[in-house]
Parts: C-alpha cells; structure tokens; sequence
C-alpha cells in the first residue's frame, strides 16, 4: 500500500461524536474524520472510519461494503547528504528514499544546483553521475532535497 500507515493507535476506545483522528505516516500525515461509535478494533456502522486488529483504516460505505483507505502522502527529504564516496571514481551514490516524482529531486555540490539527466541520473534511489564528482569536491557541501 503505497503511503502505508506506521505508528498509529489502536486503543480499543469508542470515539465519540465527529472526532478528527490524526494517522502518522512516516514523517507526514493524514487527518481523518471519524463518526460517533466507530470503535478502533472493531468494525463500525455504515460511514465510519475506524482501524482493525491488522493496524491499517477502514470505510464502511451506505451499501455496507468495506474499503481499506490508501491513503497517499509525500514525504520530504531536506539537506540530505546522499551517501557514498566522493573521490573521482565513485559515480554511484544513494539517497535514504526515493524521489516521488523523480523530478522533485533537487541535486546541489558545492553550491551548484545539478541538472537531472545530464550530469546525474536517478534510478529509484541511486543517483548515478555521468562522470564522478572530482576528489576535490570530497569534504565539500553535497545536498539533496526531494519529496517521497
């Protein structure tokens, strides 16, 4: 499930009436709007959002059929050092996630902003130089700045 919930919490406490319920996912979140009576564990009546034993959110639509809620939400990665070795060979380096969209990715060293598919390319989250960054740059600023 892209997006996939984490850390959310399943008390087991009823909720009460139109309570906003706030679901952290990753380092962004969702905010949903829950009705009276849906109990986190349990299922719920029709046009409630309550969660399961297995963790992940649940609508009860007016015909009674149950959705698992996808809920999508981007992330943002700013001033990561991507690693790898910066030493005139190495042309390979990783980011911590991959860019969503890739165009989103915005590739700085040493104060010079990098141009996507012609000095760099990126393949989910392997940054791939068209030629290695010169040993003199190691040490110096290399950042990255993207939505995931």
């Amino acid at each position: 499930m892209a997006g996939g919930f984490s850390n959310k919490t399943d008390t087991g406490t009823p909720l009460t009436a139109a309570e906003l319920l706030w679901v952290q996912t990753g380092s962004a979140g969702v905010l949903l709007l829950t009705e009276q009576g849906s109990t986190p564990g349990t299922t719920a009546g029709v046009g409630k959002v309550y969660s399961k034993t297995d963790g992940d959110l649940y609508y009860l639509d007016g015909s009674g059929v149950e959705h698992l809620l996808n809920v999508v939400t981007n992330g943002f990665a700013d001033n990561e050092t991507p690693s790898g070795t910066i030493d005139g060979v190495n042309d390979t380096f990783t980011l911590a996630n991959a860019p969503s969209p890739a165009a989103s990715l915005i590739l700085v060293l040493n104060g010079q902003v990098l141009t996507q598919g012609v000095e760099y390319t990126l393949s989910s989250l392997t940054i791939t130089f068209t030629t290695p960054p010169d040993a003199a740059y190691s040490g110096l600023p290399f950042k990255a700045w993207y939505r995931y």
